[in-house]
């Protein structure tokens, strides 16, 4: 009986330690050495450089956007107005699209990063407070002989926050090097492709290469002022650069669609799916086994408890 006190008092004090290493951080370093922060830094590393990537795609389509918005919204001619943004409408469309979705990925990434941030300060806080209920539930399983029910107001606490706090130490980080793998292994080729499709049209899309296209003179023609007045003849001049503008673009909106659909898939499944679903499977796994875990170790704790009163 004497052996069986001294073995719940060192318990006890064992719990009162480990929620003052917990609060003070030691810890965390000590699960750092064991490889958290090995895991930590692959999943910065990968956030890092898929940002990047995502923002030079983004400049890249925001060049391309800028020189289709000034066909598309300009007034060409002297004297007359030529309907050009039907030209380019189409193409457009896809390119916004393409730029909304980089700007969209970019900042989940972002959000991303700051939640990874927001876990090293919170995990080591959920990890005491865990500690600290457990302490709790072993001092009123001892002191008050009473049956912790599944209803009991601490033990759902205690189950709470030790799912949380798995969440933040191992849920989350597993479900970013989770879906890292899965984008190296099915979407990156796809972003890849897409970013470099539409860096091979970004000069010739670009503000100043359409606008020469459209509105300087002809690169061999020493044009006199009576020929610049000549409205038909720069009519005439404008409609042919619109319509081989116009044939390029034809022959290149098929491809920019494509990799519009591309680009959107492949931040839609990097950035949202997988690790949605890797978190999502991650936590009820880990929520109901340890919940089954729980009802175990309470119902041969309480046994012991019981028959030494």
């Amino acid at each position: 009986m004497g052996f069986e006190k001294i073995q719940q008092g060192l318990r006890l004090l064992v719990l009162v330690l480990m929620i003052w290493l917990s609060a003070s951080g030691l810890l965390e370093k000590a699960a750092g050495y064991l490889g958290a922060d090995r895991a930590n830094a692959y999943n910065t590393a990968y956030i890092d450089q898929s940002f990047d990537a995502a923002m030079n795609g983004f400049l890249i389509l925001s060049a391309i956007k800028s020189g289709l918005a000034v066909i598309e919204g300009s007034e060409v001619g002297l004297g007359f107005n030529l309907e050009v943004g039907d030209v380019v409408q189409s193409v457009y469309d896809y390119v916004d699209i393409a730029w909304k979705t980089a700007l969209m990925g970019g900042t989940v990434l972002i959000l991303t990063q700051l939640l990874l941030q927001s876990v090293g300060l919170l995990n080591h806080w959920c990890l005491a407070l865990m500690f600290l209920l457990l302490l709790v539930m072993n001092i009123q399983t001892l002191y008050t002989k009473k049956d912790i029910s599944p209803r009991s107001l601490v033990k759902q606490l205690f189950s709470m926050v030790t799912v949380m706090t798995l969440a933040l130490y191992i849920i989350f980080p597993l479900s970013i090097r989770g879906a890292a793998w899965l984008s190296g292994k099915i979407t990156n080729p796809l972003l890849t492709e897409a970013r470099q499709g539409f860096s091979s049209v970004k000069d010739d899309l670009s503000v100043d290469t359409l606008s020469k296209k459209l509105f300087s003179d002809d690169p061999g023609g020493a044009e006199s002022f009576l020929d610049k007045l000549n409205l038909g003849a720069q009519y005439t001049k404008i409609k042919k650069h619109l319509d081989d503008l116009g044939g390029y673009l034809a022959k290149k909106a098929e491809e920019i669609a494509v990799w519009t659909v591309k680009l959107i898939a492949g931040y839609l499944f990097d950035c949202l799916i997988f690790p949605i679903i890797f978190f999502v499977l991650l936590y009820l796994f880990t929520r109901f086994s340890f919940q089954y875990l729980l009802d175990m170790s309470l119902s041969g704790y309480r046994a012991r408890v019981v028959g030494q009163a």
